[in-house]
């Protein structure tokens, strides 16, 4: 019998929302993960960027 695998790896994750200060309320909100980055800057950089089309394409920015 084969022993069993482990892999173990970071997940690098960002919650991001978004406020209308003037309404004192959140607009909108998301959640970007990476696995296993490498480079967190970089990373971090990309998932920036994908947030922010994301909010554009629902409208809110």
């Amino acid at each position: 019998m084969a022993a069993p695998e482990i892999h173990a790896y970071d997940v690098l994750t960002i919650e991001s929302t978004l406020w209308d200060i003037r309404r004192e309320q959140a607009v909108w909100s998301g959640i970007s993960e990476s696995t296993d980055p490498k480079d967190v800057t970089k990373v971090t950089q990309e998932l920036a960027e994908a947030l922010i089309a994301k909010m554009k394409e629902d409208k809110v920015l």
